[in-house]
């Protein structure tokens, strides 16, 4: 993900500025002093919370495996043909193995109930259809906390959304997930 990270030995305060030591209480919004941009940002970053972070571990129970983007409609028991899903990436997740599907008691199975296997995963699956809405546009990297007229300003991690669809610059989701005009919100409540 594409963000701005502290330069070595400096950590992240709370106000997000990069620092020497966590005393320093400045902040900078964006790729200030002892900051550099990073195109391959990481979600283990250092802070005065956490200043050797650890990565979690990409091992994942029997029949799963680890996905940096999973998918947000895994085939299960119960629904083992999702016709239409969102683009929607789930960061860093286990999910099942290809030919096996989410059981009520949260495992992946090759068979389901009858006893009967199931289908490949592969004939399943039905291609993902993309249309955003009205005044949406396509992200490749979108913000986890897209602003909404009930919370415009959000405190939010740096994690990138990819491919996901939020408002128009000069927009804002309103209570019913529209993309309304910014100077609409205050009507729209």
């Amino acid at each position: 993900m594409a963000n701005c990270q502290c330069k070595s030995g400096f950590l992240r305060n709370s106000n997000g500025a990069c620092v020497a030591n966590c005393t320093d209480d400045s902040s900078t919004p964006t790729c200030g002093p002892n900051s550099v941009f990073n195109e391959c940002g990481s979600a283990c970053e250092p802070t005065c919370r956490d200043p050797k972070p650890v990565a979690s571990s990409n091992v994942c129970p029997e029949n799963e495996e680890f996905k940096q983007c999973g998918t947000a409609c895994e085939p299960t028991c119960e629904n083992p043909n999702p016709l239409v899903c969102t683009l929607q990436c789930l960061v860093n997740v286990c999910q099942c193995k290809p030919g096996f599907f989410r059981n009520s008691m949260n495992k992946c199975v090759s068979s389901c109930g009858s006893g009967e296997p199931l289908p490949s995963k592969k004939t399943l699956l039905a291609p993902f259809i993309h249309t955003c809405g009205v005044n949406e546009e396509k992200k490749r990297c979108g913000t986890a906390c897209e602003p909404t007229c009930a919370n415009p300003i959000q405190k939010c991690t740096k994690q990138c959304i990819p491919d996901v669809c939020q408002c128009k610059d000069g927009f804002i989701r309103n209570a019913n997930n529209i993309c309304i005009p910014l100077q609409d919100c205050a009507r729209s409540h």
